[in-house]
């Protein structure tokens, strides 16, 4: 139905709930890596996101029954250019690095967890992804807001750029607009398996959440008529070849 272009990655991966401690609503410390799931999914015969809602409430109610910390998400597409892949939307699921292990493993052992998987799997086909995803900024709001605008744009070190010096140049974007950003949270992350070589169109990638279209265009004007695309223009040529920004609808579907 829609196309996943470059996205899709993120894929992979939401602004939902990532942050400084469990009480304030997030799951992980700014710049501490957790796991970002991202299943790319197609729709089959008749099903509607309903039949998705449906089978979700089962799924959340398993998940809050094992303890497992989660955040669960879905991206539908806005614009997205050209498509390379069919699918109608992508479920993202947050997740700190050891809830990602406990709740696979525990999944696949339960005859629930499988009847659940087996229930997904009659009304659509995804493929799926995971990594790791390091949030760089985030404002309170991002834990309350439910609906929302990401963009994701995926980028790949240019020759004889060191890691070292592109972590330093995000932290020094970050610092340098923490508080002036329409964005409401600000991460990158890295694919770990199910990304083979050729499948994204870059190393790692930036995804940005927004409140709203308002907010996004509030961004945009400032790069068009404030000079803000000179910060980004020194980006693509000294640091790192991106493919593009990509827009899409973001819902938060579960809360940890």
């Amino acid at each position: 139905m829609k196309g996943l272009t470059t996205l899709v990655a993120l894929l992979f991966l939401a602004s939902a709930a990532i942050g400084d401690d469990h009480e304030s609503g997030y799951l992980v410390e700014i710049g501490e890596g957790l796991s970002l799931s991202s299943h790319i999914c197609k729709l089959q015969g008749r099903a509607t996101l309903a039949d998705v809602d449906k089978i979700d409430v089962r799924l959340h109610k398993w998940q809050d029954a094992n303890g497992l910390e989660v955040v669960r998400s879905r991206l539908e597409p806005l614009f997205v250019g050209t498509p390379t892949m069919d699918y109608d939307y992508i479920a993202v699921d947050w997740m700190p690095w050891e809830s990602f292990g406990r709740g696979w493993d525990t999944f696949m052992s339960s005859k629930e967890g499988q009847d659940i998987f087996s229930d997904y799997n009659k009304i659509m086909e995804c493929s799926r992804m995971v990594g790791s995803i390091y949030p760089m900024m985030r404002k309170p709001t991002v834990t309350t807001d439910d609906n929302s605008i990401v963009t994701i744009n995926w980028c790949s070190r240019k020759e004889g750029v060191s890691q070292d010096a592109l972590i330093s140049k995000h932290r020094d974007y970050r610092d340098k607009t923490a508080e002036t950003t329409t964005a409401q949270w600000w991460g990158i992350g890295y694919p770990s398996a199910g990304a083979r070589e050729g499948a994204f169109p870059g190393e790692f990638y930036h995804w940005v959440t927004y409140a709203d279209m308002s907010a996004y265009a509030e961004a945009q004007d400032r790069m068009a008529n404030e000079e803000g695309w000179r910060s980004r223009q020194d980006y693509y040529d000294s640091y790192a070849d991106c493919s593009g920004e990509i827009l899409m609808n973001h819902t938060v579907v579960k809360r940890k």
